[in-house]
């Protein structure tokens, strides 16, 4: 729990009217110390169908008895001309408010127990008066007929569960920190302490220790002592306490390795496509994700060939199997099948697609067994695509489509049997929609998506399918034709026509290498290249792309804790330029693996809890796979003073304090 009171500051300003704003610690021994409040347990009731004469619903002790015609008995409720009425009566009976002898029976009793909600729709939340797990034994039965009249449990605490007070995950100490800029931090400034607006301010954690319990705490700085009249708002962050390492120990030596690429398999599995510096061959594992985010390598299993990251590549094509693209005998194009049982793999033979040097490759799955290779050659300036198909787990390859003049082809999949593929060609880059049957290839028309071209590698331009037949592109490169540099483009497809209906800044550097696009939940996705990463959402109603800001990545040292000298929004991740290191990938549980050494962080997935001074206000649920430095939705506050109090039920794996705030300043 933490308290921030803004208060009245009659000294400082009395003429304006200023408040001064500050987090109060609770002390305990020197140390900031404090408890969350118990919680009241909650279920809901839905009535949907107006109910019938006689039928009963049971809270705690009262039994409420629907009536057609009222009769002055202890818990008899009017059945009203709707749902909608009987409902109202009902709120008002357990509540004793409204008119009694009209809406209920004049000998009714207030309910000792609960309090209910004014209905939503057909549902109402019903609250337990004393809080605390006692509120979970509490009797919500009925014996309705219609159809969803019920509640959600035969006791309050599915809706939420009551729970006895509880320690603090994490504590604050009052000593002002100030920086401009947030990229380093002063140490305390009287004359700073004037400054009138501190927009955007942050609290550097410092002096974690262990608590009776075992559980690690983190003391964070006061940083809101700037003197404002109004509180207008605040903005609270989140942040990790720690990783769970996983170094690759005895599968390969310490040295420049590189990790290519991280897939799914399932919901708990993983599939890595790295390179072993010190045995200079290309392998790949399979890995599991357990439950507290630990990771569990399998044996390795070679190509048979040392590839750069450009050379290979790998997609799954079904159920336990994998496709790979690489550079093999001659140091021609291959693809061979790779077969997974647990965390074990095998890759199968390799097939010689054509005798010439590759030089890129790069797969996408169009169906079972199906994939698309999009490949450039070494030595000729143009790429081809082609149909991979496996029988078994020997692949077989359609008729090549060469791209004639162009480079830096990537395929993106747009649903069964369709992609799109972006490529550089006289100076811009293109897309064209295309589909396959059978091994058969057609292609679009072209569609010039941005008026400069990528100058160095694939890693240079990224997509992902956001939706049906809509794609997300973004390049390294910053469009000069438009204005502002666009280089976000979402793509709309209309058979195999391209279009661009919307575009614009990424937020992301110029010539700075991306590295991956991962989906965070419906509508989200995170992209990352060399030094930061960005959050962007797709809203499929204005059929837009929405660039949320941008979080700075580092380097995390072997051994290292995420939470020693970052604050929530600077996000961890292992680096190295020019490879693709900064990755990430979205689990089904919702792990998140990363660099070698591997690291995995558990979900941010949560109910939490907001109270104003000791009375609970409301609980607004979080679910972010990829957690780390997400901002909470902005708190309004606007007024003078406030206690605000948050019990956050979340894991010891996390850690909530308060990121930012926002100040209005009236003169």
């Amino acid at each position: 729990m933490f308290n921030i009171n803004a208060f009245k500051n009659e000294r400082h300003s009395p003429q304006r009217g200023w408040a001064h704003m500050s987090i109060q610690p609770l002390q305990t021994e020197g140390i900031a110390a404090g408890s969350y409040p118990p919680v009241k347990a909650q279920g809901t009731l839905s009535i949907p169908v107006n109910p019938i004469n006689g039928e009963t619903i049971t809270i705690g002790s009262r039994v409420y008895t629907f009536q057609d015609t009222l009769t002055n008995s202890d818990g008899n409720v009017k059945i009203g001309g709707s749902a909608i009425e009987t409902q109202a009566n009902l709120v008002a009976a357990v509540n004793l408010i409204g008119t009694p002898g009209t809406q209920y029976a004049l000998a009714t009793k207030v309910n000792e127990d609960v309090t209910i909600d004014t209905f939503v729709g057909n549902n109402a939340v019903v609250t337990a008066k004393t809080a605390g797990v006692v509120g979970n034994s509490i009797a919500t039965t009925e014996t309705m007929a219609g159809a969803g009249n019920q509640f959600n449990g035969v006791t309050l605490g599915t809706t939420r569960a009551g729970a006895e007070a509880t320690t603090p995950d994490f504590l604050l100490r009052t000593i002002w920190d100030y920086d401009a800029n947030n990229s380093g931090w002063a140490m305390p400034n009287p004359s700073k302490l004037n400054n009138e607006n501190y927009t955007g301010r942050t609290s550097k954690p410092c002096n974690p220790f262990v608590d009776l319990n075992g559980f690690l705490k983190i003391v964070f700085p006061d940083n809101y002592g700037s003197k404002v009249k109004r509180l207008n708002s605040l903005l609270l962050s989140v942040m990790h306490k720690r990783f769970e390492q996983t170094t690759l120990t005895g599968l390969v030596a310490n040295g420049s390795n590189n990790i290519y690429k991280m897939i799914e398999v399932d919901s708990t599995r993983g599939l890595l496509l790295f390179h072993d510096a010190a045995a200079s061959l290309t392998k790949v594992v399979v890995f599991s994700v357990a439950s507290d985010g630990a990771l569990t390598f399998g044996v390795p299993a070679s190509i048979g060939f040392s590839n750069g990251i450009e050379e290979c590549d790998v997609v799954m094509v079904n159920t336990d199997k994998a496709l790979l693209s690489y550079k093999g005998t001659g140091l021609d194009i291959y693809t061979a099948s790779i077969s997974i049982t647990g965390t074990s793999c095998a890759v199968n033979s390799g097939v010689v697609f054509t005798a010439v040097d590759l030089a890129q490759s790069r797969l996408i799955q169009l169906d079972v067994d199906k994939a698309l290779l999009a490949w450039k050659p070494a030595t000729a300036a143009d790429p081809q695509i082609v149909v991979v198909s496996l029988t078994g787990t020997v692949p077989g390859y359609g008729t090549g489509v060469v791209l004639t003049g162009c480079t830096q082809v990537i395929p993106v999949a747009n649903g069964a049997n369709k992609y799109q593929i972006f490529y550089a060609n006289g100076g811009a880059m293109w897309t064209a929609a295309g589909t396959v049957s059978a091994a058969t290839i057609s292609n679009g028309v072209a569609f010039r998506v941005t008026n400069s071209q990528v100058a160095g590698g694939l890693n240079e331009h990224r997509g992902i399918q956001v939706a049906a037949d809509r794609i997300m592109y973004i390049t390294d490169d910053e469009d000069g034709e438009f204005s502002g540099g666009a280089n976000l483009f979402l793509i709309s497809v209309s058979g195999t026509t391209s279009t661009v209906p919307y575009r614009t800044r990424s937020g992301i550097s110029q010539n700075n290498y991306l590295h991956w696009i991962v989906p965070l939940g419906s509508n989200k996705y995170w992209f990352a290249n060399d030094t930061q990463m960005n959050l962007i959402e797709y809203d499929p109603v204005r059929n837009r792309l929405n660039p949320r800001g941008y979080y700075a990545a580092r380097t995390i040292a072997s051994g290292e804790d995420a939470y020693s000298n970052d604050v929530s929004y600077r996000i961890q991740g292992g680096h190295t330029y020019g490879k693709v290191g900064n990755f990430a990938i979205h689990f089904g549980i919702e792990r998140s693996p990363r660099y070698m050494p591997m690291y995995s962080v558990w979900p941010l997935s949560a109910n939490v809890e907001l109270y104003l001074n000791d009375e609970y206000k409301k609980t607004i649920s979080y679910d972010y796979p990829f957690g780390c430095g997400l901002l909470f939705p902005m708190l309004d506050v606007d007024d003078y003073g406030m206690n605000l109090k948050i019990k956050n039920p979340l894991p010891n794996a996390a850690i909530m304090y308060p990121g930012r705030y926002y100040t209005m300043i009236e003169v």
